[in-house]
């Protein structure tokens, strides 16, 4: 087998030998012509040379490509071995870091779920007393009432104050949304989507009395 060097080219190699191998043969045509057109100068030495430098060349493009093809699957295999021993040397042990972020994620949604559960609860209880004490549910506050006031969407109100519910699983839903109908997530918080991410946010920053 012929010596494989690294640094050359294999498309090139390939090229240049098929390049060579057709100027042999147009050379062997070109002396065909000269002797169907009658030229006595041509001899038969001058037409076997020719054809046997052109299947020389022929057999050199063969060869060519045999090399450049060694000169590929050299490469290719040091860089298997390359990308075996970088996977080797740069995976993670384990999934501790990212079983810990996962943890924290539960422990997280779950606390958020707690609060806003408990803040919506509180909310509707509120709702509830009024309702109780005579406060109309028309959605405006009454100065007959104190100030106070029932939106039709379950808000309390007092004066310019508007408390309202908050669903927790919608906010979640918002930054945790699937992509389609398959049930798979587009990505850990926050979502990609400015809109979505604006939209939890208006949520969560508009229950209280400093509403953001």
């Amino acid at each position: 087998m012929a010596k494989v060097i690294e640094d050359e080219d294999p498309d090139l190699l390939v090229a240049d030998a098929e390049a060579a191998a057709l100027e042999a043969q147009a050379l062997v045509t070109a002396i065909e012509d000269r002797i169907m057109a009658g030229d006595e100068s041509v001899s038969h030495e001058d037409l076997s040379k020719q054809i046997s430098v052109a299947r020389f060349a022929s057999k050199f493009v063969e060869g060519a490509r045999a090399k450049a093809a060694q000169i590929r699957e050299d490469r290719a295999a040091r860089a298997r071995a390359a990308l075996a021993a970088e996977v080797l040397r740069d995976a993670p042990e384990d999934g501790k870091e990212l079983l810990a972020i996962v943890d924290r994620l539960i422990a997280d949604s779950a606390a958020f779920m707690e609060k806003t559960d408990a803040h919506s609860a509180k909310v509707r209880g509120w709702v509830n007393r009024a309702l109780e004490l005579g406060v109309p549910d028309k959605g405006v506050p009454s100065e007959e009432h104190a100030g106070l006031g029932v939106s039709g969407s379950g808000d309390i109100l007092v004066g310019d104050v508007r408390v309202t519910t908050v669903s927790g699983r919608n906010v979640l839903a918002l930054l945790f949304h699937p992509v389609d109908g398959s049930g798979y997530f587009s990505g850990i918080l926050p979502a990609t989507d400015p809109d979505r991410i604006d939209a939890a946010r208006g949520v969560v920053g508009n229950i209280g009395k400093a509403a953001v």
